[in-house]
């Protein structure tokens, strides 16, 4: 999926980090298209970042 502002593609997240420590919990607000669903996509890995790298617990994501 891909955001559009006026047709033209748009960034769902960029210059982006999020740690995480185990036994917290995190909560993603804001607006429509702020990039929450991605976030979890991501994590998920039902999305590749088109750069940089989604890490879990020190592993990145896609070994």
């Amino acid at each position: 999926d891909e955001a559009t502002n006026d047709g033209k593609p748009v960034s769902a997240l960029t210059d982006f980090s999020l740690t995480v420590k185990p036994g917290e919990f995190v909560a993603l607000v804001g607006p429509s298209g702020a990039g929450k669903t991605t976030v979890f996509r991501l994590a998920l890995r039902l999305f590749d970042p088109q750069s940089g790298q989604v890490t879990l617990d020190g592993i990145a994501s896609a070994e």
